[in-house]
């Protein structure tokens, strides 16, 4: 059966900030049926994994859990970027005869502000 708060919920748009303001037992129902609490990108919903998972009593399990998956998410990101990007600029740089350094300070700048240069064009 639907409860009432549900029935609330769907009827009155309301923001995501708002789960901390109601009952234990309906924040769950309130991150799943919440418009604004639905994820726009990304794989993990982190708020399903609070409030349904793992339950708003393990709110420190839960912080603990997201900082070691940040961690991870780190680690990936340097030894990819160490094992891909460096030996490619170490490549780019000796076929255009630069230095390393002027190669660092040029090409990751342009690395770094490309995908900002190629987002603004293909959005025109």
């Amino acid at each position: 059966m639907v409860s009432a708060n549900t029935l609330q919920l769907m009827a009155t748009p309301t923001p995501c900030r708002d789960v901390t303001s109601w009952n234990l037992t309906d924040k769950c129902e309130f991150v799943r049926m919440a418009p604004s609490c639905q994820p726009n990108m990304g794989y993990v919903n982190y708020l399903q994994l609070m409030y349904c998972m793992l339950g708003p009593e393990n709110v420190t399990y839960t912080v603990g859990l997201s900082v070691v998956w940040l961690l991870l998410l780190f680690v990936a990101l340097g030894v990819t970027s160490g094992d891909f990007l460096t030996p490619a600029l170490f490549v780019i740089s000796k076929t255009l005869h630069m230095s390393q350094n002027v190669a660092g300070v040029t090409l990751l700048a342009f690395g770094n502000g490309s995908p900002d240069i190629f987002a603004s064009l293909a959005g025109r």
